[in-house]
């Protein structure tokens, strides 16, 4: 049975123990494209988890 990934905060963590996701592709599209992101929401709204998907730099 999969859990809920309460605390969470690390996308690896997340697939590794294969919690439920709702993917958010769409929103490292915009991330991206920017030079500059201001990303601000709530408590436990996600931010750290979303930045954790982020690319690595190209060389």
């Amino acid at each position: 049975m999969k859990h809920l990934p309460i605390g969470v905060e690390d996308f690896k963590e997340l697939v590794d123990h294969q919690y439920y996701y709702i993917d958010k592709i769409m929103f490292i599209q915009d991330v991206l494209k920017e030079k500059v992101v201001l990303y601000t929401r709530p408590r436990r709204f996600g931010k750290t988890l979303n930045m954790s998907r982020r690319c690595p730099p190209k060389a």
